[in-house]
């Protein structure tokens, strides 16, 4: 009996299906990269609604930038709580840029996924302004596509073990998706920068366009305070199966920093007094205790909040976000203190130093 035997047709492999696709992520990340694309979505982008593109688009200008650069790092706080105009106007004379990078949300395992990418543009000083919701709050797993970094996986294996991994497995696989496709990624910030385009376009072409820096401007209601308590209990804060995963990752980021030798400063956020009627104490003084053993322990330079200006009611939009008058007291705080405690920074002449090395780099 004769044998059937198989033979691989290598003319009959969909190679024209595989150069499209080629050609199409080659051009996608030829276009994404694209100086005036990035300018623009920038300029047509929105706070809060897309941090996670500007993110990025501050680390492309950060690389670029042949001058000394101070990072600002942390969740919408550090995006409302400082102005980096001011910043930058007050240092302008010594060759000095700030980068606000804050971005909602943004949690100490997601800093610790993007921190090789940050000491990648070599920054003389890296800021950090974490608040208590960094570390006492599940973590949101829709984030991955935004900061992914295969070192966390062995971080929540450790911590929380595989099932929160194969319960949101789908969130993996939609960071990978998005590891290989800059519009996959940014889809749902690009779709408010699309409305703004064909709005300038249609009714205010010819207009000059100024980016958006901050996302809210009109405190809230007193009711909204009184709703936000009865709404919470005294739970919106609270120690959660991934504080571990938090406060681990958060010490692996600070062994990367030191061991580039970068400046890393942190500045616990000012928060409404408000905020105290919403979680219970003992969580509170498990964050500041953490935070203030492995700062101090590590060396690393922490301005708690009673070494910060007297931040009252007055100076908050809601529970968390200053509003214009607190963001200016903020800002001249950091200004007057760098000033004062960073002069090798402020004052010396622009050396490089080499980039931090980068392992798994995107």
């Amino acid at each position: 009996m004769a044998m059937h035997s198989f033979t691989f047709n290598f003319k009959r492999f969909p190679w024209a299906c595989i150069n499209a696709i080629v050609v199409v992520f080659a051009v996608q990340f030829t276009v994404a990269s694209h100086p005036w694309l990035q300018n623009a979505l920038f300029v047509f982008s929105e706070a809060s609604l897309s941090d996670p593109m500007r993110v990025r688009y501050f680390l492309e200008q950060a690389k670029q930038d042949t001058g000394k650069k101070a990072l600002i790092v942390g969740t919408s706080q550090s995006r409302e709580g400082f102005d980096v105009r001011i910043l930058n106007g007050h240092f302008k004379d010594d060759n000095i840029t700030f980068y606000n990078m804050g971005s909602a949300a943004y949690s100490a395992a997601d800093l610790y996924m993007e921190i090789d990418r940050i000491l990648n543009v070599a920054p003389d000083l890296i800021i950090y302004m974490p608040y208590i919701g960094n570390f006492y709050l599940d973590y949101d797993f829709k984030r991955l596509k935004y900061y992914y970094h295969p070192k966390i996986i062995s971080v929540f294996l450790e911590k929380v073990g595989n099932k929160p991994l194969v319960e949101n497995g789908w969130f993996f696989f939609d960071a990978y998706l998005s590891y290989i496709s800059y519009f996959y990624k940014y889809r749902e910030e690009l779709k408010p920068v699309l409305y703004n385009v064909l709005n300038y376009l249609a009714f205010r072409i010819g207009e000059k366009v100024e980016p958006k820096y901050f996302r809210y401007d009109e405190n809230f209601p007193p009711e909204y305070f009184a709703r936000q308590v009865e709404q919470f209990k005294g739970k919106k804060f609270y120690i959660s199966e991934y504080t571990e995963v938090e406060q681990h990752a958060f010490k692996e980021t600070i062994r990367a920093i030191k061991e580039s030798e970068t400046p890393f400063l942190v500045i616990d956020a000012p928060v409404n007094p408000l905020i105290k009627n919403v979680y219970k104490p003992e969580v509170e003084i498990a964050y500041e205790d953490f935070l203030t053993k492995i700062l101090r322990d590590a060396g690393i330079p922490f301005l708690s909040r009673n070494d910060l200006p007297d931040f009252g009611m007055d100076k908050f939009i809601d529970f968390t976000h200053l509003n214009a008058v607190g963001r200016a007291q903020l800002t001249e705080f950091l200004s007057d203190y760098l000033q004062k405690n960073y002069t090798a920074i402020v004052r010396r002449q622009q050396t490089k130093t080499i980039p931090y090395k980068v392992y798994g780099k995107r």
